[in-house]
C-alpha cells in the first residue's frame, strides 16, 4: 500500500519504535546534533553503534526490536553479540540503556533518559523538563 493509497483509505503509517523514539527526544527540547547523535560509532575497531547517543554525557540508547518475535536481538548468536557490545560499551565508560518499543510507547524510555541525565546535572530536575515540555505545547 503506497503512501497516496493510505490517505485516500485512512489507513495509518506505523511509526518505526526508533524513529518515535527521536521524535520523543526532540518533543523534550533535544536537538539532534547538539545534544544527541544517531548511529554512533563508539569502538574504535569494531563497527559497533550506538542508537542515540548523549556524547558529552557518555550516554546511549538503544532500541531493542523483534522482542516477541524471535527477532535478532533475542536469538542466541544476536543476544551474544548485544552482551559483547554492551560490555565492551561499558568497559569505555559508556553508561547504556535499553528499550523495547514497548517502552518508548509506554513513555518510559524517556522517563529513565531524563533520570540519567539528571543525575549529570542535565537538567534540575525530571519534573522540571517534563514541565518545559508540557508549557512548549
Amino acid at each position: 500500500m503506497t503512501e497516496k493509497d493510505k490517505k485516500r483509505t485512512g489507513a495509518k503509517t506505523k511509526i518505526k519504535p526508533h524513529d518515535k523514539l527521536r521524535n520523543i527526544l526532540e518533543e523534550y527540547g533535544f536537538q539532534e546534533g547538539t545534544d544527541f547523535v544517531e548511529e554512533h560509532r563508539f569502538h574504535p575497531v569494531r563497527r559497533w553503534r550506538f542508537d542515540f547517543a548523549f556524547l558529552k554525557y557518555k550516554v546511549a540508547l538503544e532500541v531493542e526490536g523483534g522482542v516477541f518475535i524471535g527477532g535478532r536481538h533475542t536469538r542466541p548468536i544476536g543476544f551474544s553479540k548485544d552482551c559483547e557490545k554492551y560490555n565492551h560499551a561499558l568497559l569505555a565508560g559508556w553508561r547504556v540503556l535499553r528499550f523495547t518499543p514497548d517502552m518508548i510507547n509506554k513513555g518510559e524510555a524517556i522517563v529513565q533518559t531524563l533520570q540519567l541525565l539528571e543525575k549529570d546535572d542535565v537538567f534540575c530536575t525530571v519534573e522540571d523538563k517534563i514541565w518545559q515540555s508540557v508549557q512548549a505545547d
